[in-house]
């Protein structure tokens, strides 16, 4: 499919991340050296992109920095507008007790629009424990949206927590982390229609690269796999998101942001434009300024 001129798309990313190795400890970085220093606001290069806005997704430093990144990215955000909205670092698996007061908090801070535990290699199971579905009951009840990111194999597990979990709204990160290297597309679509059923669940057109290879990371294939999302979730519950910097490991921005045009270029207009903007800001829009 032929896309749009970059130029002429204008973008609200649901999902990049900042970081800084010299503030924070961010332990999963040392396994990745291309990662392993600074990304902030002045380092992100979108080509010719206008992003209008910008989701912060917490970078998994350690727990004892959580708040502290909060407060930093809040503080990026004054100097930066286009960093609209945060989604916050949160250990839910300490149970709702545990979470209560700073799930208050969070909901009370402007630019704050959720929450996530990273839960992608966890064991299975693990986002159905008790603890865990009554954190995730808790800062749904306090208007907090509730960031997945799982890979494939757990896809089933967490359909059966959004199914326990109707008070609160769900985004999947990067389409669940299809194992497109493996080749599983079937077992994934099945998976991403069965969670796409419940209504309180968005997707994020995210992350694909990273999870491909030489031999499975073509445009084609890429786009197979976006188009499953659309269709699974439609268009008002899907966003874009660049997952930047992780992705510049294995893409541009631009690239990205062309092969996700791309892939839903026969969709109307306003179709397009909910994925790349509307549906972010309906998502994340209760921390818009």
């Amino acid at each position: 499919m032929t896309g749009p001129a970059i130029q002429s798309i204008a973008v609200v990313d649901s999902h990049l991340h900042f970081w800084d190795p010299g503030r924070f400890d961010y332990p999963w970085l040392r396994a990745f050296p291309g990662l392993d220093r600074p990304f902030l606001p002045a380092d992100l290069d979108v080509g010719a992109v206008t992003v209008e806005s910008m989701v912060f997704v917490q970078a998994n430093p350690v727990w004892a920095a959580a708040a502290a990144e909060t407060e930093w990215v809040l503080g990026l955000g004054q100097r930066d507008r286009r960093i609209q909205a945060l989604v916050a670092g949160a250990p839910l698996d300490r149970g709702a007790a545990a979470v209560t007061s700073a799930a208050r908090r969070l909901a009370q801070q402007p630019g704050v629009a959720g929450v996530r535990q990273l839960i992608q290699d966890e064991a299975e199971g693990f986002a159905l424990r008790p603890d865990f579905v009554d954190a995730v009951r808790l800062v749904g009840s306090y208007g907090l949206v509730v960031d997945l990111c799982v890979r494939q194999p757990q896809l089933a597990e967490v359909t059966q927590l959004v199914e326990q979990c109707p008070e609160a709204i769900f985004v999947l990160n990067h389409l669940g982390k299809p194992d497109i290297r493996g080749g599983q597309r079937i077992e994934w679509e099945q998976r991403i229609l069965a969670l796409a059923g419940f209504a309180n669940v968005r997707c994020k057109l995210s992350g694909l690269t990273t999870e491909a290879d030489e031999r499975t990371g073509d445009v084609g294939t890429l786009s197979g796999y976006l188009r499953a999302g659309v269709e699974a979730f439609g268009p008002e519950r899907c966003m874009f998101g660049s997952d930047w910097p992780n992705a510049s490991l294995t893409i541009t921005y631009a690239d990205w942001v062309a092969i996700v045009a791309g892939s839903v270029a026969d969709l109307t207009i306003d179709e397009r434009d909910r994925i790349f903007r509307g549906t972010a800001r309906a998502v994340y829009g209760r921390a818009w300024s």
